[in-house]
């Protein structure tokens, strides 16, 4: 084939195709060879770039943020201010052992009592009432309070009220309602002296029982149009007040 080479191009042996080799040579070769090694060249770096792509690009990866929770899709919950409104009316309890009142002197059986509170609106502050307190006792045997009573207590102290200091959402029959943290004061009772026990037409008091003010946390919860107040029995919570469940505590009348 001489010093050049020839062109086999247009040849029958157009498959072939000359090359000069570094000594000035001519070398036929197979020219497909070549658009296929170019070929596997092409798809070698496209396979990398898409790895590296994949993987970040092996330099600094920039991370998604993770989601704070802050936008949950759920609006929260707006909790109406406290009012006193639901508890305005005389509602009353259950027959109870007293715990404090015997029957018969200090030694005596403690007697069983009703209590009934009596509820009025205080036009200057929508979250608490004015409360009068009534306990009617009924003998120790009396477990369901259904004889005539033996005494009774009524304590209409102006010192006497229930204060609803907070509203909070509670479950209640598989239901989301708005229950009252209230604290219930029952103030002194004038024309008596602290100290000893006090007897009273067969019964005997505790010497403090009309001469200090005694203040409880409830959770309490009245139904719309319901006649029933619930009270919460659970275990308190970090600010001293009882929690779920509600259980019927008084009847409104």
């Amino acid at each position: 084939m001489g010093g050049r080479c020839l062109n086999i191009k247009h040849s029958p042996f157009n498959f072939l195709r000359c090359r000069r080799s570094f000594a000035g040579a001519c070398v036929l070769y197979l020219h497909f060879l070549d658009d296929f090694m170019k070929s596997l060249k092409y798809g070698f770096l496209i396979s990398m770039v898409a790895a590296l792509t994949a993987c970040g690009g092996g330099g600094s990866s920039v991370e998604t943020p993770a989601s704070d929770g802050g936008d949950t899709g759920v609006p929260p919950v707006v909790l109406p201010p406290p009012s006193a409104a639901s508890l305005i009316g005389t509602f009353v309890g259950a027959c109870e052992p007293s715990g404090l009142v015997r029957q018969g002197g200090a030694a005596g059986p403690f007697v069983n009592e009703i209590l009934k509170i009596e509820n009025s609106a205080i036009s200057a502050n929508v979250a608490q009432v004015s409360t009068i307190f009534t306990r009617t006792f009924y003998a120790s045997t009396d477990t369901q309070c259904a004889a005539s009573p033996i005494g009774s207590a009524r304590n209409a102290s102006a010192g006497s009220q229930m204060t609803v200091d907070a509203t909070v959402a509670v479950s209640f029959n598989g239901v989301d309602v708005f229950a009252n943290q209230v604290t219930v004061t029952e103030g002194v009772v004038g024309g008596f002296a602290s100290g000893g026990n006090i007897s009273i037409n067969g019964l005997t008091y505790p010497g403090n029982y009309f001469v200090t003010t005694v203040a409880s946390k409830r959770l309490f919860y009245v139904a719309d149009g319901s006649s029933i107040l619930y009270s919460g029995v659970g275990a308190e919570d970090v600010k001293g007040y009882p929690t779920q469940p509600l259980t019927p505590a008084m009847t409104r009348q």
